[in-house]
């Protein structure tokens, strides 16, 4: 995702999206999902999704090698990491126009 300017209300309006895409992949309540992300927005509106599903964010350390991810042993409840990624991709598309 690009950088620029956002708006609390973007923020709020992604985070609804993704919490929608999460929720319909089986992501639900108390459970938790692994995010290996680093600072930067999409990190924040994956968090603020999770929280409106009351599911727990894990960040996991940006240094941690991605076979972990491939083998099943970071990814919690068993989602696909892939499927996770593309709904977030997914559910901020044409938010405010971005």
């Amino acid at each position: 995702m690009a950088s620029g300017d956002w708006s609390y209300g973007w923020v709020d309006t992604g985070s609804d999206r993704v919490a929608a895409r999460l929720h319909a992949l089986g992501v639900r309540q108390g459970e938790s999902v692994s995010l290996l992300l680093p600072n930067c927005i999409t990190f924040a509106v994956l968090w603020f999704a999770l929280a409106k599903l009351s599911a727990v964010a894990a960040p996991v350390n940006t240094a941690q090698r991605i076979a972990d991810f491939a083998a099943g042993r970071l990814c919690a409840g068993g989602h696909d990491p892939q499927s996770l990624d593309q709904a977030v991709q997914i559910s901020l598309r044409g938010v405010d126009g971005r």
